[in-house]
C-alpha cells in the first residue's frame, strides 16, 4: 500500500485494518494519523495498534487480513522532512522502491519475516505458523529447518 501511495505521490492520513475470523465474521476499525504518511512502517504499526487496541487482537482461526490507508492528499500539498533522521528515512525508502522496482518484491525484505516465510515454506502454508511459532518461542531455543517436516 504505502509503496504505491509512493508512486503515484500521495500521503495518507486514515489507517484501516480488519481481519476475518475462522466463522467468517468481519471486524474492522480505523485511526487518523496525526501527520499523513506514506512510511510503511508507520502504517503497519498503526494497523497492529488498531487490531490489538481496538478489535482485541487476532484470534486464532485468522483467515483475512487487509490494511487500508484513506484520506489521500497529493505529496506535493506537503512540506519535505524537516530532521534529518526524517530525510534519511525518506531517501532509504525511495531507495529500496528502486531496488524493488528493479530486481522485484522479494528482493530486500524485514529480517522479522524470515523465520515466517521459512515456516509457511516448510508447512506448505500459513495453518501452523502460529502454532509453531508459539512453541519455538516457550522453549526459547532458535528455529532451526529440522524443526518442522514438509506436509504433503
Amino acid at each position: 500500500t504505502a509503496r504505491r501511495m509512493r508512486k503515484k505521490g500521495y500521503v495518507g492520513r486514515v489507517v484501516h485494518a480488519l481481519f476475518r475470523d475462522e466463522e467468517l465474521r468481519y471486524f474492522m476499525a480505523q485511526k487518523a494519523l496525526s501527520v499523513p504518511t506514506y512510511d510503511e512502517r508507520v502504517i503497519y504499526e498503526t494497523a497492529l495498534e488498531i487490531v490489538e487496541e481496538k478489535l482485541g487482537g487476532f484470534p486464532y482461526g485468522v483467515s483475512l487480513v487487509g490494511v487500508r490507508v484513506a484520506s489521500l492528499s497529493h505529496l506535493s500539498g506537503f512540506p519535505r522532512p524537516l530532521f534529518p533522521q526524517d530525510q534519511r528515512r525518506e531517501r532509504l525508502l525511495l531507495a529500496l522502491d528502486r531496488i524493488r522496482d528493479r530486481f522485484g518484491e522479494e528482493a530486500v525484505v524485514p529480517a522479522s519475516t524470515l523465520v515466517s516465510r521459512l515456516l509457511a515454506g516448510a508447512t506448505g502454508g500459513m495453518g501452523r505458523q502460529k502454532e509453531l511459532s508459539l512453541e519455538l518461542r516457550k522453549s526459547r531455543r532458535p528455529f532451526n529447518k529440522e524443526d518442522v517436516t514438509p506436509q504433503r
